[in-house]
């Protein structure tokens, strides 16, 4: 009946009400003689107790956390865009600019993209960004990809494509992709353009550094349709005040 009434604990109840029963009707003893059988009947007793328990509490926090997840779901079905992770992409990408190490190898004459990029998303794109995908592409100062694989487009391509199929978001250099299918995975691309060393206010830059996320489709401790799961992790109330 606590199962059928999404209360769990109905049937905890349950549960003590059938173990007193059954230690009275064994007859068992509080203080059972040593080497009787009584002991092993109640270590049993005990044990199942503790399972039951367990299992009990177990099935509540699944109940608990399959509610989130439908909340989550019906907001993610309303509105599109992450506006906590937008503002947030637009802060990590301003640090990126500034990250010695980035600015370091984009003007060094033999950089190490592969470390830049592992840089970028460990200590940039780690935490709340966790949930995305990322693809990060980095760019000398003439616009061309740095390690990137053969046929990648030029920073000026990437750009004019970008400019064709995505809406600007509030976030500077922060762009949504749109897609016609309403249960498609969230996807955003951020460019920023790293500066090199100003003189009297002039300088070339040193390169670009361009981020592509895509929300991850399998989510842990959720038994919602794929589908259906692919934005459950919007937060609406962002920035703070």
């Amino acid at each position: 009946m606590g199962l059928a009434l999404g209360e769990p604990w109905v049937l905890l109840v349950g549960v003590l009400l059938l173990f007193a029963w059954l230690v009275r009707a064994a007859g068992l003893r509080a203080r059972p003689i040593t080497g009787s059988y009584q002991a092993s009947v109640l270590i049993v007793l005990l044990l199942a107790l503790a399972s039951a328990t367990g299992a009990l509490a177990l099935y509540a926090q699944f109940e608990k956390q399959l509610l989130v997840d439908k909340q989550r779901l019906a907001g993610n079905l309303l509105i599109d865009n992450d506006l906590q992770g937008e503002y947030l992409l637009g802060e990590r990408m301003r640090e990126i600019a500034r990250d010695p190490f980035v600015r370091k190898s984009l003007s060094a004459a033999f950089g190490q993209p592969e470390a830049v990029r592992q840089r970028i998303a460990r200590q940039y794109l780690s935490d709340y960004f966790d949930k995305y995908e990322s693809n990060i592409t980095l760019y000398d100062e003439a616009g061309q990809p740095l390690g990137a694989l053969p046929g990648t487009p030029s920073l000026v391509e990437a750009r004019a494509a970008l400019e064709r199929v995505a809406t600007p978001t509030d976030q500077q250099g922060v762009y949504l992709l749109n897609s016609g299918n309403p249960f498609s995975s969230r996807r955003y691309v951020a460019q920023i353009t790293v500066p090199g060393t100003r003189v009297s206010g002039f300088g070339l830059p040193l390169g670009a550094v361009r981020v592509e996320l895509t929300l991850k489709k399998l989510t842990t401790y959720s038994v919602l349709p794929e589908l259906l799961v692919d934005q459950k992790f919007f937060s609406p109330a962002w920035p703070p005040s």
